[in-house]
């Protein structure tokens, strides 16, 4: 390789941490500093300028193996499903600093720790939102039923989050259909080719009731609008049934609230109050027992002395 050339190494997909780890154990032990390589994946641009080569270092058979904390493969195994484009240069360079300072995670200080860090949890978030918002519609097929949800990660999340979906669907035979790839389950987990919206189903009589329990759960003294954007964006709710009925129940809101505070106290009925007597005798403290003792005896005007006693029986 010519002097002062990047190294352009391609690994094998978007999510190929096995790949980096072991090319960049062997750039590390190398010597190659983070200015002589440079990681793509499947998407990115592998048009090289006239310095590039296209080369994967060879692995070093001398030297100290590289060792890196529990935290870093951690933190590696999350920031590669990151739509980042350099997130593998990023923890490479990590690596590098790992190597001089073994503590150098723990630096919350320092930028490119902060950088990785954000990355890691917008990748918990991703999964976090895909666990939360994914919303199957039924279809009858001659092998019986199936479910078919459409869902947009921002982040490259399918693999990592499918094991939550068969663990709580093991019953059903279902498909989530994203745009990257499409998790399918039928008592095995496979991954197909990615979708399109249209692929999915539409809206099914199910999502009446999703209508039902939204209404019903709805409490209008407690709408907070900007927290509930926090939580549920607005990118969500073209896939949710539910938040059809966000805009007419949040204009009826404050309506709604006067004429609960307006409204009469409502009278409790009979089971609900006297269950209400059994929680506050409950509450209540109670005295304790009181035990025969010296003071006892005093109050009684008890006065023999002990060794009397014990004679006269």
């Amino acid at each position: 390789m010519g002097q002062g050339a990047v190294r352009i190494v391609s690994l094998e997909g978007e999510i190929d941490f096995e790949g980096f780890r072991r090319v960049a154990r062997a750039a590390a032990a190398s010597g190659a500093g983070t200015d002589a390589i440079r990681f793509v994946t499947g998407s990115a641009d592998k048009e090289n300028d006239l310095f590039s080569e296209q080369e994967a270092p060879e692995v070093s058979t001398t030297g100290s193996p590289l060792r890196v904390p529990p935290r870093f493969l951690d933190l590696a195994d999350l920031v590669c499903r990151h739509k980042e484009p350099s997130r593998y240069d990023l923890l490479y360079a990590a690596l590098l600093r790992l190597r001089e300072t073994p503590r150098f995670l723990e630096i919350a200080s320092d930028p490119l720790v902060r950088r990785l860090e954000d990355m890691e949890r917008a990748v918990r978030r991703d999964r976090h939102k895909m666990t939360a918002f994914v919303r199957f519609r039924e279809i009858d097929t001659p092998a019986g039923a199936r479910f078919v949800a459409w869902f947009e990660p921002v982040h490259y999340i399918e693999e990592l989050t499918a094991p939550f979906f068969v663990d709580r669907f093991a019953s059903m035979q279902f498909a989530i259909l994203t745009p990257r790839t499409s998790i399918l389950w039928d008592g095995a987990l496979r991954f197909g080719p990615g979708a399109r919206r249209e692929d999915a189903p539409p809206l099914d009589d199910f999502a009446g009731a999703w209508d039902v329990y939204y209404r019903s759960i709805f409490n209008p003294a407690r709408l907070m609008k900007r927290a509930m954007l926090k939580e549920m964006p607005k990118k969500y709710w073209a896939n949710l049934p539910e938040t059809r009925q966000i805009a007419a129940m949040s204009s009826a809101a404050h309506l709604r609230e006067d004429q609960m505070v307006a409204a009469p106290a409502a009278k409790a009925e009979h089971g609900v109050a006297r269950v209400a007597a059994r929680f506050a005798e409950a509450r209540t403290p109670r005295e304790p027992a009181r035990c025969g003792n010296a003071a006892d005896a005093s109050a009684r005007g008890d006065h023999e002395p002990a060794a009397a006693r014990r004679g006269a029986g």
